[in-house]
């Protein structure tokens, strides 16, 4: 699905069509169209974020900070910043 029929599908919601007369206008499940209407009422954006992903660590640099860590049990992430 396009990210330009989102914000296009919430505008048709805020104009009180229903379910069923949206989803026949963008050729959108009712379930998909349901969850991006649900989306935008908690969120109030209906646009896929980027996964935070820096709790990830490397795969490159897993073994350095397991080097790091063996000798020093008390070792927190903060320090490796």
């Amino acid at each position: 699905m396009r990210t330009s029929t989102l914000p296009a599908i919430v505008t048709a919601h805020q104009s009180r069509k229903g379910y069923k007369v949206i989803s026949k206008q963008f050729k959108v499940h009712h379930s998909t169209l349901r969850k991006i209407v649900h989306k935008w009422k908690t969120f109030k954006s209906a646009v896929n974020l980027p996964k935070w992903s820096s709790r990830c660590i490397h795969p490159k640099v897993r073994p350095a900070v397991q080097r790091e860590t063996t000798g020093n049990h008390i070792a927190t992430s903060s320090s490796f910043k």
